[in-house]
């Protein structure tokens, strides 16, 4: 396994966050770890939350064609999904009630990404409709099959996870009705 460049990465974290200083964000590819390391690498980060390093949790949602990921796991492109299963992780293992979750999946990447006017804002007449309806305590199976992407790769398939996203509003269009992708 690679786990060392996170190890690295996660204890600059700590350092920083002790120091007074953050770190925006760190994007973990498939240079960092191997199949045999994703089971560990998921223990290593979801832990992570709950002591306050973390300000903002994030997806980076690059999907990719089914055909491209694979190929040999160092030579796919990097990514997985993750969108679809980032709350239901978050509330399961990270150790955080439910509306630290929501601060940590909303309105705080929000804020540090500078568009809290947008997204992550209350809900109040003349405020943009983002907004994702969720059941905290639905209990579904991963099937990257059944997860709307242009790929099917996830470490998660076949686990039962607790929490989903029911609905989701985009500039108050329904994209995700019961759990269905719209677009």
């Amino acid at each position: 396994m690679q786990a060392a460049p996170l190890v690295v990465l996660l204890a600059i974290a700590v350092v920083a966050s002790a120091c007074g200083s953050s770190i925006t964000a760190v994007r973990v590819g498939n240079s960092t770890l191997d199949r045999d390391g994703v089971a560990d690498l998921v223990a290593e980060v979801t832990v992570r939350p709950a002591d306050g390093t973390i300000d903002a949790i994030a997806t980076d949602h690059a999907p990719h064609a089914s055909h491209a990921k694979e190929l040999p796991f160092d030579q796919a492109p990097p990514g997985m999904l993750g969108l679809e299963t980032a709350f239901a992780l978050t509330l399961g293992e990270s150790g955080l009630d439910l509306p630290e979750v929501l601060a940590l999946l909303s309105w705080k990447p929000a804020a540090i990404a500078g568009v809290a006017d947008r997204h992550g804002a209350p809900i109040l007449p003349g405020n943009p409709a983002n907004l994702c309806v969720i059941d905290p305590d639905e209990v579904w199976k991963v099937s990257g099959a059944a997860m709307a992407s242009r790929s099917c790769n996830t470490p998660y398939e076949g686990r039962h996870l607790r929490g989903r996203v029911r609905h989701t509003l985009r500039a108050g269009e329904p994209v995700v009705v019961d759990g269905e992708a719209r677009r």
